[in-house]
């Protein structure tokens, strides 16, 4: 890769690898040893991911008044931070 120029680039949301004119197009093992690099990418999400850590339903049906009454007890908890 000729100096000043970098391996990636981003726009928006795109991140854009290359080009890469000087790496012969190959999947041998030597290739991949050589040449092939890890890729990590970190990015912020803002938004809450809701995880239920406990879920509890209670129903009760009564003979006398004809009708169902269900209770749910959600735990909720927030594994976006971690």
């Amino acid at each position: 890769m000729p100096d000043g120029e970098k391996p990636a680039s981003k726009s928006g949301a795109s991140v854009t690898y290359g080009p890469f004119h000087t790496i012969p197009p190959s999947t041998s093992r030597q290739f991949l040893q050589q040449e092939q690099k890890t890729v990590k990418i970190h990015y912020e999400y803002e938004a809450p991911v809701l995880t239920v850590s406990q879920l509890k339903r209670s129903a009760e049906i009564s003979h006398w008044g004809a009708n169902l009454n269900v209770e749910d007890r959600v735990w909720l908890k927030n594994d976006g931070a971690t």
